[in-house]
Order: C-alpha cells, then structure tokens, then sequence
C-alpha cells in the first residue's frame, strides 16, 4: 500500500543557483532532489553518504503528519528532539502528495530514542499512579524500555508498535542491531507490508536494503536515482571487503 507518494517543494527557486549559495537546508542533496522522490512501492529506501540530508527530510515529512494529528504526536516533540524541529524551516516549505491517509503513522530516529523512551517510561508511570494500570507501553512490547538494552528496546518496538495501515518513516533503525535482529527487522517489514502499511526507511544497512522488489533511492550531489540493490555502493563496498579482507586492510595501512 502506497499513501504517501511524493514530497514537493512549495517554492522550487529555493534550491535555485549554485550549490554553495543556498541557505540551509536548501543545500542538502536530499531537499534539492526531492522532487524526484516518487513512492511508488510499499517499502522505499534512501540510501547516500552523512550529511546529504536524508535526515532532515525525513524529519520534515513526519513534521506534517504529526501537526495534522496533534493528539498523537511522537518522537519528534520527545527531550531535546522538540529544539531540533524548531531549527528545522523545511516542514513549511514542502507539500506532501499522497494518494490515501494512512489510519495512522510512526516516526523512528535512531537518534532520538533514548528520550522517546524515556518519556514513554514516564508516561506510563503517569498513567499508573493516575489509573492503577498502564496504557502505554503495549506498543513497545510491555517492557520498560529503558531497562533493556538499547538493541533490545529499538527490536520491541519495531515488533510490536503497529496496527494495518500505517505509514513508518524510519531513519537508521540499524543502528543499534545486531546481523542477526535485522534479519528479525526484515521480517518485521514483510509482516507490516502484508497489513497494509508504508515504509520509507534511511538507511546504511545493505541488510536491510535487500528487501525484494523495494525502491532504493541513491542520493548524492548529482541527484537522486532509483539504483538496484547489487549496484549501491554499500552493497559493492561490504562485498568487497568481506572478500578481499587481507587485501583492503593492507590500502588502509591496517596489518
């Protein structure tokens, strides 16, 4: 299921002229290509090097969607996170095309988790002083979260946080699993896929962008290319260096 399809910008002359006159985040490769981010499949990957903006547009769009539904607001106004939005001009300035409204929608940033955690912790303590039970982490699996480790507490809650038809804007849910969860992540994905749900998902794992039949979207400073999984650099790269170890820590001075 598709809902959102593409994320335009409201004033294209904004990333207009020379790279290194543009205003931040016009900058960023991920906003200046944004236009030719189409979603056309239910599981989308964004793949380039740090700081080409992945993040911030991801940000972005989860911005819309949890001010349109202010009673359900996320990660995104959890800690210090809540500063990072603010400095963030780019959710006024892009327009979300979307073929259907998804019933519901989940942000995830690696980043961010420690204090998303930590507020749904106290969240529930709230809630059981007030009402003599817990209502909140059922979508994290039932455990504290912070009394997991961080791998554990990021698995939980991709295994458990989710309903049919729902659009998950994730960025870097790799970060803290090991090989082995994120085959349990892949299969999270094929299940969350057959219920009806989005995903769009930045990533560095080539684990995870072997997902049969996604769109990997390659960013860099020339644009923004739907690239197959054998020809991304991470693929090629981690290819290579698992099978010529002795040889690539030799270039690297490490032996």
């Amino acid at each position: 299921m598709v809902y959102l399809k593409q994320i335009k910008l409201i004033n294209p002359e904004e990333v207009s002229g020379p790279v290194e006159d543009l205003k931040y985040p016009y900058r960023a490769a991920a906003v200046r290509y944004m236009d030719k981010l189409v979603f056309t499949k239910p599981v989308t990957f964004l793949v380039g090097e740090n700081g080409i903006g992945k993040s911030t547009l991801l940000e972005a769009v989860m911005y819309k969607y949890e001010m349109r539904d202010e009673e359900a607001q996320g990660m995104l106004n959890d800690g210090d996170e809540s500063h990072k939005v603010l400095a963030n001009v780019l959710p006024d300035q892009i327009r979300l095309v979307e073929v259907r409204k998804p019933d519901d929608h989940f942000f995830f940033r690696a980043e961010s988790f420690f204090d998303h955690a930590r507020e749904i912790d106290a969240r529930s303590m709230r809630d059981i002083l007030k009402y003599g039970r817990d209502y909140s982490l059922g979508r994290y699996g039932g455990r504290r979260l912070l009394e997991q480790s961080h791998g554990e507490s990021f698995l939980n809650t991709f295994l458990n946080y989710g309903e049919r038809n729902m659009l998950y804007i994730l960025d870097e849910p790799e970060s803290a699993l090991s090989p082995q969860r994120l085959l349990s992540l892949l299969v999270r994905i094929k299940e969350l896929v057959d219920q009806g749900c989005q995903l769009i998902i930045s990533t560095h794992s080539p684990i995870l962008m072997a997902y049969p039949g996604a769109d990997i979207y390659n960013i860099d400073e020339d644009g923004a290319r739907l690239t197959p999984f054998e020809e991304t650099e991470h693929y090629q790269l981690t290819k290579y260096f698992l099978t010529h170890t002795e040889q690539m820590l030799r270039e690297l001075g490490i032996d």
